[in-house]
């Protein structure tokens, strides 16, 4: 009689494995990755790609922005210029640019589109009131901070703009994500 084949219970074991791939082949069996940096093709398919430099300078600018409008709507609010109403309305606002941000670091076209809608009314708004109350309005003595804040709002919000909107920022917002 001839002597039986051993039985095979269960999978085989990492090392039968690996002793029967061969150089420059993965084994058929491998552990989940969990660090990055051994990560195959299937894995970096998987993984969400980096925004590019302009859509993450865009991203800081907004925060900045958000962060100086909230500290200006609160120490107006302290200071008693504003009432609560009024600065909830704003920090609501803020909120929702932040959420913008968020969104279009992402890489959502809507958000960036919206994004790029309010620096062109922030645009028009400093227009209106140049051309409403004069330069005189902007280089009034009363107040160097009336006149620097806004106009360097408007400065960051356009360069955050600008580098939303880059050729290098484009294929970010290529798909929908």
């Amino acid at each position: 009689m001839a002597a039986a084949a051993p039985l095979v219970t269960g999978a085989p074991t990492r090392q039968q494995l690996s002793n029967r791939s061969t150089a420059g082949q993965a084994a058929p069996y491998s552990e989940p990755v969990t660090n990055t940096e051994d990560a195959g093709p299937a894995t970096a398919r998987r993984m969400k790609p980096r925004p590019p430099a302009a859509v993450t300078l865009a991203f800081v600018l907004w925060l900045v922005l958000v962060g100086v409008a909230v500290l200006v709507v609160l120490a107006q609010l302290l200071a008693g210029v504003q009432t609560t109403g009024s600065a909830a309305l704003v920090v609501a606002l803020e909120a929702g640019i932040l959420f913008l941000a968020v969104k279009m670091r992402a890489g959502a076209r809507w958000a960036r589109s919206l994004l790029t809608l309010l620096t062109i009314l922030a645009v028009l708004s400093i227009g209106a009131m140049t051309a409403r109350y004069g330069l005189s309005f902007w280089v009034a003595p009363s107040s160097v901070l009336k006149t620097l804040l806004p106009i360097g709002q408007l400065a960051l919000q356009l360069v955050a703009t600008v580098s939303m909107n880059t050729p290098k920022a484009a294929p970010h917002f290529r798909y929908k994500r």
